[in-house]
């Protein structure tokens, strides 16, 4: 009797760490497929060509629209999906901002 306590022991323990081992396994893998297909999301920071023009500042990007397109035309030449777009609006002489984030 004392043998095959002894026995069923050991084969409970092997059972044990191979299911830890095949887990272990499991785990990187997923976590490897996920790092090799996860989206990349790229910053492109555009600029906002900016002068007065008589009384007025002149600008390329003047509101959030045209950024919104600047910013897919940018991601398009890049051969990326356009994301998102984060536009900031500077109402002194200074021109405005526009990022643009692209995924690849």
């Amino acid at each position: 009797m004392n043998r095959l306590t002894k026995y069923q022991k050991k084969i409970k323990n092997k059972l044990f760490i191979q299911t830890v081992l095949i887990l272990i396994c499991v785990l990187s893998l997923i976590y490897f497929i996920y790092q090799r297909f996860r989206p990349e999301i790229t910053e492109l920071q555009l600029n906002d060509e900016c002068g007065p023009i008589g009384n007025t500042i002149s600008h390329s990007i003047a509101t959030e629209e045209s950024c919104i397109n600047a910013c897919n035309s940018a991601c398009k030449s890049f051969k990326i999906r356009y994301h998102d777009c984060e536009f900031i609006y500077n109402r002194e002489i200074t021109c405005n901002n526009c990022t643009c984030y692209c995924k690849k």
